[in-house]
């Protein structure tokens, strides 16, 4: 429930609101041993501290949730995280950082055949080519998401592609 008032807010422009609750929610799923709704916690408290200035928790937490989906193997929330990841870093003018994190989410999320968050990846390096100058580097990773991405998802490439990053 907190993770859709967390997106919530974050649209509304009241992300400080959600930081205590978040803080709690993260500190209630280490108790209970829930790692995947502690990564969660750690991303959408990310979220709310770029918006709300805190850019070094931000990254921290980021790195955080990002290590810990990779460590339970959940290749859709990584590459998720890892995308998220790329665009705060865009935002921050991190421009290596962030292409690093999007080619790591597209090359996880197409060996997981997650097209959604592969594709969400391409836009991202997309948009760094467009700031270089160089168009046809955003076309030839689009060619090659072609190439990777016809096959359906299977659900056992997810955990297999995680286990490579």
């Amino acid at each position: 429930m907190v993770n859709f008032l967390a997106r919530t807010a974050l649209v509304l422009g009241r992300a400080a609101e959600m930081k205590a609750p978040l803080e709690e929610v993260y500190q209630f799923a280490i108790r209970v041993g829930d790692r995947y709704s502690t990564g969660l916690a750690l991303e959408r408290l990310a979220a709310v501290e770029q918006a709300i200035g805190e850019i070094e928790e931000a990254h921290r937490h980021f790195d955080q949730s990002a290590n810990l989906y990779q460590t339970i193997g959940d290749a859709w929330s990584l590459t998720r995280v890892l995308n998220l990841q790329g665009w705060f870093a865009l935002a921050q003018g991190w421009r290596e950082h962030a292409w690093e994190q999007f080619k790591l989410a597209f090359e996880i999320a197409a060996s997981a055949q997650i097209a959604g968050n592969a594709l969400d990846a391409l836009v991202g390096i997309a948009e760094l080519s467009a700031g270089t100058g160089d168009p046809e580097l955003g076309l030839t990773w689009l060619f090659i998401s072609q190439i990777i991405l016809p096959a359906p998802r299977r659900p056992g490439n997810a955990r297999i592609a995680c286990s490579r990053a």
